[in-house]
């Protein structure tokens, strides 16, 4: 990592996900509870099994973001 502002961990953990899947099918395996409650959702799990491709999962957590600053727009101080 050159940039840590530019750096995207939660990105870069999806396409390290896809790629461990990819080079060993056979041996990759999610401990489902484990995935889900890390990333408080199931639905990265389902999609990485579905080999739904990286930039697909994360436009999906973008919505999800959009939705959290809508939500937490109330509760901002400053």
């Amino acid at each position: 990592v050159l940039d840590r502002d530019e750096f995207k961990p939660v990105e870069f953990g999806d396409y390290l996900i896809q790629s461990i899947k990819e080079l060993y099918p056979e041996d990759f395996e999610f401990r489902y509870r484990r995935i889900d409650k890390l990333f408080g959702q199931t639905y990265l799990r389902t999609m990485i099994n579905d080999s739904s491709p990286p930039e697909l999962i994360i436009a999906k957590w973008q919505d999800d973001i959009e939705n959290f600053k809508q939500k937490r727009n109330k509760y901002l101080l400053y």
